[in-house]
C-alpha cells in the first residue's frame, strides 16, 4: 500500500507540476542599429527632427541644415530660405505637403514647394484655422509596431522598448544594451518609425541611427549604408 501511495504521488507531481509552474519569460528582442553621420553626407551629427514625406523619403534636420534621403543620396535642402537653420519640427500633412518649423521662430511655419524647390514661410497668425491644423502637429514620441506588440518611446532622451503583451519586458537602450545593439549615442532628440518599418533615432552627437523592425525578408534599404550628399 505504501508503494502504491508513493507511485500515485509521483504521478500527480508529473502531471500537475508543468501546469502550475510559471514558464520563464523569454528575453526581449533588441533591435540592431546602424549609424549615419557627416561621413555619409549629414550636415551635422546633432539630429533634432525627423519626418517622412508622401514618397517615403526620410527628412533629417540637424543643427547645421536640413535634407532627406533619396535612393543612395542625401539631398541637402536650401535652408537660407528658412527663418533659422535649426529646424525642430517636420510634418507631412494629409495632402502630402511638407511643413517645417524652426527653433528660434516658433510663431512661423514654412511650407516646402517641391516644384520650385524652395520654402515659403508664413506667420501662424496669418493662416486660417484649417491650414494651421494641417501645418502644425504635436510632436510624436511614441511609435507602435503595426505588425507586432512592440512599442518604442522616447522618454527623457532615452529610447525605451515595450511589449504590450508582456509589460515586464520594458527596457531602455542604455549601457550594455545600447552597446550591443549598435546605438553608440544613447542621448536622443527625436524618433521616427517610417512606412517601411524602419525605426530612426536622431542623436545629440552621434548622427542618425536606424534599425529594421520587420522580418528578414523585409530588411532592405536601397539608400544605405553609403548615401552621398547632393544639394538642390
Amino acid at each position: 500500500m505504501r508503494l502504491l501511495t508513493t507511485l500515485l504521488a509521483l504521478l500527480l507531481t508529473a502531471v500537475v507540476t508543468p501546469m502550475t509552474m510559471a514558464e520563464p519569460a523569454a528575453p526581449a528582442q533588441t533591435l540592431t542599429f546602424r549609424q549615419l553621420s557627416v561621413k555619409h553626407g549629414l550636415p551635422n551629427n546633432s539630429v533634432i527632427a525627423l519626418g517622412e514625406d508622401a514618397e517615403g523619403h526620410v527628412w533629417v534636420a540637424t543643427f547645421e541644415g536640413l535634407g532627406y534621403l533619396d535612393g543612395d543620396e542625401f539631398v541637402v535642402l536650401p535652408t537660407e530660405q528658412l527663418p533659422d537653420r535649426r529646424v525642430d519640427r517636420i510634418h507631412c500633412d494629409a495632402h502630402g505637403t511638407m511643413w517645417v518649423r524652426c527653433y528660434e521662430n516658433r510663431q512661423q511655419v514654412s511650407r516646402y514647394d517641391a516644384a520650385a524647390r524652395r520654402f515659403e514661410t508664413y506667420r501662424l497668425s496669418d493662416l486660417s484655422d484649417s491650414v494651421r491644423r494641417l501645418a502644425v502637429k504635436p510632436l510624436n514620441r511614441t511609435f507602435a509596431d503595426p505588425r507586432s506588440s512592440r512599442v518604442w518611446q522616447l522618454e527623457n532622451r532615452l529610447l525605451w522598448q515595450t511589449d504590450t503583451l508582456h509589460p515586464d519586458r520594458r527596457f531602455a537602450y542604455t549601457g550594455e544594451t545600447a552597446a550591443t545593439s549598435g546605438l553608440a549615442d544613447e542621448a536622443l532628440y527625436t524618433l521616427l518609425l517610417d512606412s517601411h518599418g524602419i525605426l530612426w533615432a536622431g542623436s545629440a552627437s552621434g548622427g542618425l541611427f536606424y534599425a529594421y523592425t520587420r522580418e528578414r525578408s523585409y530588411r532592405r534599404l536601397v539608400c544605405l549604408p553609403n548615401p552621398v550628399a547632393r544639394a538642390v
